[in-house]
């Protein structure tokens, strides 16, 4: 049984334009915080197997700066078969797609300007939790729908060539 559900919370550390790399794997994520014990209670109930993390520490127990890392795969390999995976696409609060991805001629285009949501942004995840076998549940991201946008504003440092995504970074 796959169920998909939107879920409140506010969002650290989005990487949702330039894939993030961990041990050979490319994903898209960002840390979601969930609004309050209530969303949280919902999302285990619905199968959410994430480990929540309070400051880099696994814990057990929902608190105030608890969060989880949401992500989805950029490929995954099932059956033996390689499956790619669009971004998450990004809605505004009234429901209309900012970002979403195309195929045109095999190739995955971003449609839309890149919206750099920042650190406290109030969100909303849609997530997809599917039955995945003997690991029990899976979860994948698929779509940002922001409330509350804080504007990322990036580092002087980094303001030439810095991480404003390209097209080519979208795979």
């Amino acid at each position: 049984k796959t169920i998909y559900k939107w879920y409140r919370g506010t969002v650290e550390w989005s990487h949702l334009y330039k894939p993030d790399e961990y041990k050979g794997n490319r994903f898209w994520k960002l840390n979601f915080f969930p609004a309050s014990q209530e969303v949280y209670d919902e999302m285990r109930e619905d199968g959410v197997q994430a480990k929540l993390k309070f400051e880099g520490e696994n814990t057990r127990k929902f608190r105030e700066g608890c969060y989880f890392t949401l992500r989805r795969d950029c490929e995954k390999t099932f059956k033996g078969e390689v499956r790619k995976f669009n971004p998450p696409a990004i809605k505004d609060k009234d429901d209309n797609y900012l970002v979403k991805y195309v195929e045109v001629d095999g190739e995955i285009v971003r449609k839309g300007d890149p919206v750099l949501i920042g650190n406290g942004s109030e969100i909303e995840v849609l997530l997809e939790i599917y039955d995945a076998g003997q690991y029990g549940t899976g979860t994948r991201l698929l779509e940002v729908k922001i409330i509350d946008l804080i504007v990322y504003e990036k580092p002087e440092e980094v303001q030439d060539g810095g991480e404003e995504p390209e097209a080519e970074e979208v795979v």
